[in-house]
């Protein structure tokens, strides 16, 4: 999909499997059980998506996944499955990791930082690109609370930063021309929400503020989100811009729906065209 001077895929990172009362939060099980089928443990098997972003002289990767540096309890408790990883699918667009030349983590929750490094030799998983994260995230991750300190390894990103090779943002600041960074506070503090920026459809990824599509309607909030007032805003301001805009919203946790535009429909934002692939 060509988005402004962008051509813009999702490729998928993996698997993984979260706890069904975590991801939809206060929404009673009578009426989440209508929309997704669990496992016998009452987890959703959930892709780990990420955008690869190629222009003429840049090829950005946001988000990477897991990796493979889940230890063995962990890799049982979520249920990693990595059959398909980053690096497979890479190579299916004809690329690998040392072709990437900018890594866009939009937070540091293991899920999305963990492919950071390559743990098996102990040095970054793409030797050539430039890091980015926000200031605020890093500092948060590495002052977890005990609600969230879970979602943080330190080893996903501690190293990376330590050689200079992770530049971390501070709010507002732009670093890559085309794109528009967010900085929001709801889910974590610091969450980098992108615009790739197109006259006509612009591609929004606002990660785990909308990880599914059944978490458009914006009383859908996880157990995760830890600020839900403020998530509650972020959602609200980003939906507005998505039907002003004929944007297309990119999920990172949605096993069949990709990406999705929307549409007002009595005074309520919701989906109207949805995307397996983009």
């Amino acid at each position: 999909m060509k988005v402004g001077r962008f051509e813009v895929k999702v490729i998928n990172a993996g698997f993984l499997a979260m706890d069904c009362g975590g991801i939809f939060g206060i929404i009673p099980k009578t009426i989440w059980q209508k929309k997704v089928t669990p496992d016998e443990h009452n987890r959703l098997k959930m892709p780990t998506n990420c955008l690869l972003l190629i222009s003429d002289d840049r090829k950005i990767l946001v988000d990477t996944g897991v990796g493979n540096g889940i230890g063995d309890k962990l890799r049982k408790i979520y249920n990693i499955q990595d059959e398909t990883n980053i690096e497979s699918s890479l190579a299916e667009n004809g690329l690998t990791p040392k072709d990437i030349t900018d890594v866009i983590v939009t937070h540091l929750h293991f899920d999305h930082a963990g492919g950071v490094m390559d743990h098996k030799i102990k040095k970054p998983f793409f030797p050539n690109a430039r890091y980015y994260t926000s200031e605020e995230q890093f500092h948060w991750a590495n002052n977890p609370t005990m609600i969230d300190r879970a979602s943080y390894k330190s080893r996903n990103y501690k190293s990376v930063y330590d050689a200079g090779r992770m530049q971390l943002l501070k709010n507002g600041e732009q670093p890559i021309e085309g794109m528009k960074f967010y900085y929001t506070k709801g889910h974590t503090p610091g969450l980098i929400c992108l615009e790739i920026e197109d006259e006509n459809q612009p591609v929004y990824y606002c990660t785990d503020i909308f990880p599914t599509s059944h978490h458009v309607p914006v009383h859908y909030i996880s157990a995760y989100d830890l600020h839900p007032l403020e998530l509650l805003k972020e959602k609200r301001f980003f939906l507005k811009k998505l039907l002003e805009n004929d944007g297309v919203l990119v999920f990172p946790h949605d096993t069949k729906t990709t990406a999705a535009s929307v549409e007002l429909n009595n005074d309520d934002i919701q989906i109207n065209r949805t995307f397996n692939i983009i």
